[in-house]
């Protein structure tokens, strides 16, 4: 088995497939609605204004199949700047809780910093992770 680089591995814990199962309609194909440089750039200041915590436990509830009207939580929507790949589609068993998820990608952006953070998060969505 191949070893996982320290990227790999950052990968893995920035992605939420590993906490919760992704809501369906997160998978539909669609055109995204802004740039990903301006998602990213947008939930930097809105991470700085909620605060890490805050904002990573609207991110889990977004991306589950709980709705949320929050104008705060259509900022925070990556579905806007990428196409989720389909492997992270399907029910599954989450290895991790969402708390334990949220206080690792709280010291995760801390390391890595707002804007570095959020695009890996972009990438993995895209992408599919490891």
């Amino acid at each position: 088995m191949d070893s996982l680089s320290e990227g790999d591995t950052k990968d893995m814990l920035v992605n939420p497939f590993y906490a919760i199962v992704l809501a369906e309609h997160l998978f539909e194909p669609h055109k995204p609605d802004m740039a990903q440089e301006d998602w990213v750039q947008q939930n930097d200041e809105l991470m700085e204004k909620l605060g890490e915590k805050e904002w990573l436990e609207r991110l889990l509830r977004l991306l589950s199949p709980k709705s949320s009207d929050d104008i705060h939580d259509k900022l925070i929507n990556p579905y806007q700047a990428v196409l989720f790949s389909d492997r992270l589609l399907g029910d599954h068993p989450p290895l991790v809780t969402p708390e334990l998820w949220v206080q690792a990608n709280t010291k995760m952006i801390a390391e890595l910093g707002y804007s570095e953070w959020l695009w890996r998060l972009l990438k993995v969505l895209e992408t599919g992770g490891v």
